[in-house]
């Protein structure tokens, strides 16, 4: 086996394992809820079932085909298959994001696996892993079209078509497209002020075709159960005030967080290659690390596209750099990774693969097992609470922790919760609201008595708490992970 063949593999395998672990999260569950409701029903889902709060509003998630099959992958493989199904499209991912990079084989590797360490926080079962497959089939796509492959680009339209009826993130394609766009515009105005003939003809030529492209993603997206509506929900999710104020993927990234170390080093080589190798940067280039590097500065769930894009940046002006350095330093050293190598190389090859392959699959084996889930979500979500209260039967409408509404939805829906992660449905009339009643700010009680709420199933940290001691609420059941307290009883 080639040194460039084992380098791949234990890439590849070294990513799986990283991959490999607890994948349901909050909204998970909120989601195998919704495909599970509309496989019963036989019906796309178009108005609320699940809470009291909206109950019956309108509500149509762009994604109803992915609820469906993530409902098929649970109900078929169990918790242990929804880890297997992220982690096959961490790395299926991460195989895209491999072929937009160039240079040594040895860069491109390191690259990449720093590249998906800096997106490892965001790896959860949930529909935005098909916004982020996405992604990266359209940065490979666009940067073949930089190479001069035209063709590959009517594929966009045909991708845009699915992404929106997959995810609210088809935006992000926009994004990625705009500065190729404006690449190209800008060579053609230039063209047109210094009056290069020849070269206008084919400037225009390449700017017409990109201008064609852009408005069938555009057609594209109206392609879809909503219509036009769709193009509203990216809008609104930016401009709640809820999203930003708690909801932790919304908000920018804590660099005292060790898990941002991997992104904040991404981001510091991508602007130091800039600075330092001697390659001129593209303007699409620029634009879109500068623009992904920005809005990943301002929310933690942007992370990923610029991870997208980095890694060609890097690989690309990197080489440059590398060689400088060895001339510098008269470093003649040059290690053919394609050669073929000797018996014992070859063992010790297949040594190392076998070695972080075996390390992956133990990964794959411990978080597939259903008890290895079931213990992660005892730790996290109100699983004894949730059984205690199908005894109880306690009267009354239920509050609930923001972080406990998906999986109550799934766990315990016989009764409807006050909120949970779908905030595009709740918008900032309900959130802010459940907000100053959960944190104990004055004006809970009315809220209460609004909304008829006769029992409380929230942390035991929750600020709410004492209030609710204050006002003699009956504690009914109490663990490290959830407390329920019921109305006191006059």
């Amino acid at each position: 086996m080639k040194l460039s063949r084992v380098i791949v593999w234990v890439t590849f395998l070294a990513i799986l394992a990283m991959a490999t672990h607890v994948a349901i999260d909050s909204d998970t569950w909120w989601h195998l809820k919704a495909g599970e409701w509309m496989v019963e029903h036989k019906q796309l889902i178009t108005e609320d079932p699940f809470s009291f709060t909206r109950q019956g509003a309108p509500w149509q998630y762009p994604g109803l085909w992915v609820q469906v099959f993530m409902f098929g992958v649970f109900s078929m493989l169990g918790a242990g298959g929804m880890n297997l199904w992220v982690s096959g499209m961490v790395v299926l991912i991460f195989w895209i994001v491999w072929k937009t990079t160039h240079g040594s084989i040895l860069t491109r590797a390191l690259v990449l696996i720093l590249a998906a360490a800096a997106s490892a926080i965001y790896w959860a079962a949930r529909p935005y892993l098909f916004t982020y497959l996405f992604a990266a089939l359209y940065f490979l796509l666009l940067t073949q079209y930089a190479r001069g492959d035209r063709k590959s680009l009517y594929l966009l339209p045909i991708i845009m078509l699915v992404w929106a009826n997959s995810h609210g993130g088809y935006l992000a394609g926009f994004l990625y497209f705009g500065p190729f766009l404006v690449e190209s515009g800008i060579r053609f105005w230039l063209a047109r002020r210094q009056a290069a003939d020849q070269a206008i003809a084919e400037l225009k030529g390449q700017f017409s075709h990109l201008l064609l492209i852009f408005t069938l993603m555009v057609v594209a997206t109206f392609i879809n159960p909503q219509g036009f509506t769709l193009w509203k929900l990216p809008f609104t999710t930016v401009s709640r005030q809820s999203e930003q104020l708690f909801i932790a993927e919304w908000q920018s990234p804590d660099f005292h967080n060790q898990a941002m170390l991997p992104f904040a080093l991404l981001l510091i080589a991508v602007f130091a290659v800039f600075a330092g190798s001697d390659k001129k940067a593209t303007i699409a280039e620029i634009l879109l690390v500068s623009g992904f590097g920005f809005l990943s500065l301002v929310s933690v769930r942007n992370i990923f596209f610029f991870v997208i894009v980095a890694p060609a940046v890097l690989t690309d002006h990197l080489s440059d750099i590398f060689e400088y350095i060895k001339r510098q330093l008269g470093i003649k050293v040059h290690v053919n990774f394609e050669a073929a190598p000797t018996k014992l190389q070859s063992i010790l090859n297949v040594s190392l693969v076998v070695i972080v392959g075996l390390v992956a699959m133990l990964r794959v084996a411990l978080y597939l097992p259903a008890e290895s889930n079931l213990e992660e979500f005892a730790a996290v979500y109100p699983v004894s609470a949730v059984n205690y209260l199908k005894d109880a039967r306690p009267e009354g409408n239920m509050f609930n922790s923001y972080n406990y509404g998906g999986y109550l939805i799934w766990a315990l829906p016989e009764y409807p919760v006050f909120v949970d992660g779908r905030a595009d449905l709740y918008q900032d009339e309900i959130i802010l609201p459940w907000y100053s009643a959960y944190n104990g700010i004055e004006g809970w009680e009315d809220l209460f008595d609004q909304w008829d709420i006769g029992f409380v199933v929230i942390e035991p940290t929750a600020p709410l708490i004492k209030n609710l001691e204050w006002a003699n609420w009956d504690l009914l059941y109490l663990d490290e992970v959830a407390v329920v307290y019921t109305r006191p009883t006059e």
